[in-house]
């Protein structure tokens, strides 16, 4: 599946999709320099993503500016989770059959971040179409209940919910989820 394949979401873009690229990091593989706007971000990148990139519940891709050099322009991260039931109460997806287990699996977006300077001109939607079709895998093989993610601020607030992300479980927490049936409503034949 290509990023194409993303019939709902129609986006402007200011990069050429084509021109970049997506990869997952070889093991051993030293990552190469990225810094965003966000500290605790950088940080993660500089002293985790290499020895996590292929954990059992941690999956890195990178985003290449193939018409500058294979400038690193964005990194995503995605993990499996077993979240508490009840902060999903009323949500819905959640169907009568779950509601006698404590716990429900979602595919949670741990970082999605683009290099200093190349904000606001699309990357972060491309990125996001990737995330999707990561999670439709996941929801597909192994049950899934949504996408989950824990956004940051005013900016990666709105891409979330232009995909359609809502609030769930403490409020607090700056908590969205997007249900399994809208991802495979998304990517769907």
């Amino acid at each position: 599946m290509g990023l194409t394949r993303l019939r709902r979401y129609p986006v402007r873009l200011k990069l050429e999709p084509a021109s970049i690229t997506v990869s997952s990091p070889r093991l051993g593989e030293v990552p190469p320099e990225f810094s965003c706007d966000n500290e605790h971000i950088n940080h993660w990148f500089r002293v985790h993503s290499r020895s996590e990139h292929d954990g059992y519940d941690c999956r890195v891709k990178y985003f290449y500016r193939e018409e500058v050099r294979r400038e690193l322009a964005g990194f995503c991260c995605i993990s499996i989770r077993r979240e508490p039931q009840s902060d999903f109460v009323g949500a819905s997806f959640i169907a009568d059959r779950f509601f006698d287990q404590d716990r429900i699996t979602t595919v949670h977006l741990r970082w999605l971040a683009v290099k200093s300077g190349l904000e606001r001109r699309g990357l972060g939607s491309i990125m996001m179409g990737s995330v999707v079709e990561a999670a439709y895998n996941v929801i597909v093989n192994a049950g899934a209940h949504a996408i989950t993610v824990q956004h940051m601020g005013p900016a990666s607030n709105a891409l979330y919910r232009k995909f359609g992300f809502v609030e769930y479980g403490d409020n607090r927490e700056n908590k969205l989820y997007l249900p399994a049936q809208a991802v495979l409503d998304t990517i769907g034949e």
